[in-house]
């Protein structure tokens, strides 16, 4: 299932996922992505290794290549900062 993608205009979103979902960011453009709760798998294009972000952590995309945020387990939150 593919969760809906809200619009990112705003400097912040908090985004809620359950197992199986994901979120897919086209252009991150500068940004974060913090983990509140759960555990996250990230993956970019063209990046060689994957993230994994538990509850605390942040990853920083590049500011080109696809995003895609998926829950490791069970339910996720997280928060897209644009900087």
């Amino acid at each position: 299932m593919n969760a809906a993608s809200p619009n990112i205009a705003d400097e912040q979103s908090l985004l809620h996922l359950q197992a199986a979902e994901i979120h897919t960011i086209d252009e991150p453009g500068e940004m974060v992505i913090r983990c509140a709760h759960g555990a996250a798998w990230v993956t970019q294009s063209g990046m060689a290794q994957d993230v994994v972000l538990e509850a605390g952590g942040s990853f920083h995309p590049r500011a080109a290549g696809k995003v895609i945020v998926q829950p490791m387990f069970g339910a996720l939150t997280i928060m897209i900062e644009r900087e």
